[in-house]
């Protein structure tokens, strides 16, 4: 997961781009619909994405234009 501080909301929604690489995805079915998710107290909550791209393979996540409306706690799952 991703922590961003500090505590904050914004005026309008940031845009996160993301990649990362060198992740074990082994346990990721070849099918799953990755999503991005913030932590809303607890609650894991979608949030809207552009695009999320998986390499299995290569241990890869991409994600593209994540709207994130506040420093929070984000993680990826499906």
């Amino acid at each position: 997961d991703l922590s961003f501080g500090p505590s904050m909301n914004f005026l309008k929604p940031g845009m996160l781009d993301l990649n990362a690489q060198g992740l074990d995805l082994s346990g990721l079915p070849s099918n799953a619909n990755l999503q991005l998710y913030y932590n809303n107290n607890g609650v894991w909550e979608p949030i809207p994405v552009r695009r999320i791209s998986v390499d299995l393979s290569a241990g890869k996540v991409q994600c593209k234009a994540g709207e994130i409306g506040h420093f929070s706690q984000y993680a990826f799952g499906y």
